[in-house]
C-alpha cells in the first residue's frame, strides 16, 4: 500500500512530496528446501520518503528516506491505515495551512492492497494529477 502526499510551491514551481508504504517482507533464512516456510516468517513493514520535483525543468531530488520499522499486523487489521491524513494533519499545523486556503495539501493513496494486489496507477482528477506505479 501507499500513500502520497503533494503539495505544489506555485511561487517556484515545486512539488513536495512524501510517500509512505506498507510492504510485507520475509526474512532471509538458509532452510532446506523440503521445510516450508510459514506465514509467521512473513513481516509487515512501514518506511517513508520527502521529494522535491521541479515542474520547470523536470529535475527532482530526494530530501528524507525514513527507517524501515516493523508494523504489528494484527493491530492493522483492527484499524484503518491512514497515515497520510495524519502527516496531512501535521504539515497544516507546522506550516499554518488553514484547510480552506488554496494552498492545501492532497493526499492519493493506493488501497486493498492488503487482498495481495496493488493498483498500477493512482489517479485524482480534481487535482488534474496521475501517478504510474
Amino acid at each position: 500500500m501507499t500513500v502520497l502526499d503533494l503539495k505544489v510551491c506555485a511561487d517556484r514551481n515545486l512539488v513536495v512530496g512524501k510517500v509512505i508504504v506498507l510492504l510485507h517482507a520475509r526474512e532471509e533464512v538458509d532452510l532446506p528446501k523440503k521445510v516450508k516456510r510459514c506465514k509467521n516468517s512473513i513481516k509487515m513493514y512501514q518506511t517513508s520518503f520527502c521529494f522535491t520535483w521541479n515542474l520547470t525543468n523536470g529535475f527532482y531530488d530526494t530530501v528524507n528516506i525514513d527507517r524501515l520499522t516493523e508494523v504489528n499486523e494484527t493491530e492493522m487489521r483492527r484499524k484503518e491505515w491512514k497515515p497520510g491524513h495524519r502527516e496531512c494533519a501535521l504539515l497544516r499545523r507546522q506550516m499554518f495551512v488553514p484547510q480552506s486556503t488554496h494552498r492545501y495539501i492532497n493526499v492519493l493513496t493506493n488501497e486493498a492492497v492488503f487482498k495481495g494486489k496493488s493498483l498500477s496507477m493512482i489517479v485524482s482528477p480534481q487535482h488534474f494529477v496521475a501517478i504510474l506505479m
